[in-house]
């Protein structure tokens, strides 16, 4: 993905999962902005660790509640960090 940014209005960066379309709901709030992409990395668009903890905090308990914080900061994107929550709730390590 380096290099390259998307926009809400392509159509490759809107969210396709309901995991998808809950990280990015959690995002939006967290990170107090509108638009976001399914491709935009966590700390492009403003994260840092203490928004990272929070995030996954929600995360827990709205959908995976053995995911690590790690899982955030190896999978920084939406697409990645929601296929990874869907991974763990399949039990895939």
């Amino acid at each position: 993905m380096t290099g390259e940014y998307f926009t809400q209005n392509d159509e490759a960066a809107a969210s396709n999962t309901q995991t998808e379309e809950v990280v990015c709901r959690i995002w939006k709030d967290l990170l107090q902005i509108q638009d976001l992409s399914v491709h935009d990395n966590f700390f492009d668009v403003g994260g840092h660790s203490l928004l990272g903890m929070q995030i996954t905090s929600r995360l827990r308990s709205q959908l995976c509640p053995e995911l690590a914080v790690r899982e955030l900061f190896d999978n920084p994107t939406v697409s990645l960090l929601a296929r990874r929550i869907d991974q763990v709730l399949s039990g895939m390590p």
